[in-house]
């Protein structure tokens, strides 16, 4: 026998169409605890779920965080770099302005020493002259002439080195330009790469924390939504609770017609009745739960089924309208785990 089944009797324990009613509450009520269950679920589901993106939140910005703040200080220790070579190009600049600024006077001494160096050179050639062209002093000339050949190198090298003093100076600075701008460029380089993987970090970091509080905002609306509807079915499993509790209370008795215990009814095979049941996917079908459920008592007068015909019409029309109106299709993730019911109280 089923949670709800009753003693059975041939005495009508209740106004006609007592039990049928007792039976469809019985089925209303295991319904609405099905959806208590799926929806408890839910909400503990997603409840995790946002417990997990707040976590998951957390620790996105935390190392994100991390990344970026190693980058800045890489880039801070860049920029010192930076700051240092910028030391050395000012002192790169003073030394070509001071190349530029010396050209002048370093051409001018260059000058002087090729004028000594011919001065030099045209004594040496007038001792030559001086010595005269005799056989017998050819070693003293030799000498004299070998000293004025020496001068005279001396003399074109210093007009040499005076000529090619300009081409000099403009070698020199472009080799401290070259100096300079290539350390500029590699500090530029590895400051715009530190720069552009910072940029990087924050981005990835800033995405994945929108992205989590994208998440978390569908979440949060989709757990209020779960708590409202739990709620609302709990209070109305209470409410279905505290009904079915007094309609098990059965009456006494209610004499329709006079007691004719000599008049003998012959048993007519009842035809299955049909209940117009909401469609649930949780709570299951009424027929199949109640097949064990049903009073043996019959009733086959008029005022039995125009009772038993307006309770369908409460149930089925009045109360079982919007059960799956709003149905999200998450309530329906878990099977429901059915609570046992109290036996209604038996009369005898």
């Amino acid at each position: 026998m089923g949670i709800f089944s009753r003693q059975k009797s041939n005495v009508s324990v209740g106004p006609p169409g007592h039990q049928q009613k007792v039976d469809a509450l019985a089925a209303y009520l295991k319904y609405s605890r099905g959806r208590v269950t799926t929806l408890a679920k839910l909400e503990q589901k997603t409840t995790k779920h946002l417990l997990d993106l707040n976590k998951r939140e957390e620790t996105a910005k935390a190392k994100g965080d991390k990344e970026v703040e190693r980058l800045q200080a890489l880039e801070e220790k860049a920029e010192a770099k930076q700051d240092k070579h910028a030391t050395k190009i000012a002192q790169i600049e003073k030394a070509k302005q001071k190349i530029v600024d010396q050209e002048a006077n370093v051409l001018t001494k260059q000058e002087n020493v090729v004028a000594k160096a011919e001065e030099k050179a045209k004594a040496a050639e007038a001792k030559v002259a001086a010595s005269g062209a005799t056989e017998g002093n050819y070693k003293k000339i030799d000498t004299l002439r070998d000293a004025q050949a020496k001068e005279e190198r001396y003399v074109t090298e210093q007009k040499e080195i005076h000529a090619n003093l300009p081409e000099k100076h403009r070698l020199d600075i472009l080799k401290l330009d070259m100096e300079k701008d290539a350390t500029t460029a590699q500090l530029e380089h590895d400051l715009k790469k530190l720069k552009l993987a910072k940029t990087q970090a924050m981005y990835n970091r800033d995405f994945l924390i929108h992205s989590l509080l994208a998440d978390k905002a569908k979440t949060t609306h989709k757990k209020a939504q779960v708590e409202a509807r739990l709620a609302e079915e709990r209070d109305r499993c209470d409410s279905l609770e505290r009904e079915f509790t007094q309609l098990s209370d059965v009456p006494p008795p209610v004499a329709v017609a006079p007691y004719e215990p000599a008049k003998q009814v012959e048993p007519v095979e009842q035809q299955p009745e049909t209940h117009h049941e909401p469609e649930h996917d949780d709570a299951g079908s009424f027929n199949d739960d109640l097949d064990d459920h049903h009073d043996t008592a019959h009733h086959d007068d008029a005022a039995h089924h125009a009772e038993h015909d307006e309770h369908h019409d409460h149930y089925d029309h009045a109360e079982h309208t919007d059960y799956n109106e709003h149905e999200h299709t998450d309530y329906n993730e878990h099977e429901h785990t059915e609570t046992a019911l109290p036996e209604a109280p038996h009369n005898p």
